[in-house]
């Protein structure tokens, strides 16, 4: 909300009138290389596919926000097919999201979230329309882009308010309940790494005071990085320790892998001049939450200052 009221301020005071748009820039691509087919008519029916899921993301206005043009969230969406029948309609397949957020005057973009959902398994046949209704479970394909666009739009306004995106998250957490009935892979609670824990994790009270390092770590911290460089680094220490706080509060949250998938390159760029003490309190801290980024670490504060994190005055 914040910066849209700013854009249409900006665009009133100089008496330009502002075009108003959809929330989301989205890329769409179908990674179709796995599927078994030679046929130029079958592999017509994947581009097919992806200009209907690209229309679906960009045309649909998700909320009651109107958007200007430059406020629209750059984000992309591949689907890699692993196996399916064209004949049936019916595909196997797993979904990379991502997306971006500008930086207070600059023209650096930081990433808002990296997710990878190995259970994207859906039906679409050929002439198909996608239709959605959010009250209504009626397909796998359409609540899942449903869910994942209410994703980006919470993640993006947790970026810029405290409570910036309660709205979207429940929109994702009804699309849960209602996906229930269905028993579709994905939606349970039984699953692991999935569509119902992420919800879960948002509305968790125990994760609460991550969400809100998030907020302060790209409003108060990145968005002054070139103003105030101390401010960022002290708001990437406390993204970090929330992470450790809320993996000790609720072991193996989803959320605080997604954070540390997402958000690891650029905290070790930030945090690599930081003194040897925080350093290993950051390297500790990462043990705990997500090993695998040690290294990354390691090798950030191994390193020379002149790799630091690079945002300049636009």
């Amino acid at each position: 909300m914040q910066k849209k009221v700013l854009l249409v301020v900006w665009a009133l005071c100089w008496g330009v009138p502002p075009l108003l748009a959809q929330e989301l820039n989205c890329r769409v691509i179908v990674n179709d290389k796995q599927m078994q087919t030679a046929q130029t008519t079958e592999r017509a029916i994947f581009r097919e596919m992806e200009q209907a899921i690209s229309l679906f993301m960009n045309e649909r206005q998700w909320g009651q926000d109107n958007y200007l043009p430059e406020e629209r969230i750059g984000c992309t969406l591949e689907i890699t097919l692993i196996q399916g029948d064209v004949n049936t309609g019916n595909y196997q397949a797993t979904a990379q999201i991502r997306a971006l957020r500008p930086v207070y005057d600059t023209d650096y973009e930081t990433p808002l979230l990296i997710y990878v959902d190995r259970q994207f398994n859906f039906r679409f046949q050929k002439g198909q329309q996608l239709i959605f209704n959010e009250n209504v479970f009626s397909d796998d394909l359409t609540a899942m882009l449903a869910y994942y666009a209410y994703f980006i739009l919470a993640m993006d306004g947790y970026s810029f308010a405290e409570d910036g995106g309660e709205e979207w998250v429940q929109k994702m957490n009804n699309l849960v309940n209602l996906a229930q009935t269905a028993g579709n892979v994905g939606w349970r609670r039984g699953d692991v790494r999935n569509r119902y824990w992420l919800a879960e994790n948002l509305l968790s009270q125990q994760l609460q005071g991550v969400l809100k390092a998030y907020y302060n770590y790209h409003r108060k911290g990145l968005d002054y990085y070139v103003q105030k460089p101390e401010a960022a680094v002290e708001a990437a220490m406390q993204l970090v320790r929330s992470m450790g706080e809320a993996a000790r509060l609720k072991p193996n949250a989803l959320l605080v892998a997604v954070i540390s998938d997402t958000k690891a390159q650029e905290l070790a760029s930030i945090l690599k001049t930081i003194p040897a003490q925080e350093q290993k309190e950051v390297t500790d801290i990462f043990r705990r939450v997500d090993p695998p980024k040690v290294p990354l670490f390691q090798q950030a504060f191994g390193q020379s200052a002149a790799g630091s994190l690079q945002i300049q005055n636009r």
